[in-house]
């Protein structure tokens, strides 16, 4: 009787410390999950890094472009004017002609 009172305690005890080992391992989680530094803050900065990796990408080659404007600008005031004639003035060569298009509205297309 004193045996199958021991084996009883030791399956009692190794559960216990089962279900005590299961829960610690489960709150670690759920605290290192949502914790500063954790495991989702790292993926929100990972998406983020992403992100402005894109718009840096971007804003280089926006920056390349602008940089060519420049340097054509100063190498030849001609192109300065040219360009401030058709762009702003609407000015036109001789034997061109000029097409303008309008912007459609998108959102009336989609709504029928």
């Amino acid at each position: 009787m004193i045996r199958t009172r021991k084996k009883e305690f030791n399956k009692l005890a190794f559960f216990l410390i089962l279900l005590a080992i299961i829960i610690l391992i489960v709150l670690f989680s759920i605290v290192y999950w949502n914790s500063p530094g954790g495991i989702k803050e790292n993926i929100q900065l990972k998406q983020r890094i992403a992100v402005l990796d894109k718009d840096i990408e971007q804003l280089s080659i926006e920056n390349n472009a602008l940089q060519k404007e420049i340097l054509r600008m100063k190498s030849s005031p001609d192109y300065l004017i040219e360009k401030i004639a058709r762009e702003d003035l609407k000015l036109k060569k001789e034997n061109e002609k000029i097409v303008y298009f309008e912007k459609s509205d998108d959102t009336e297309d989609s709504k029928r």
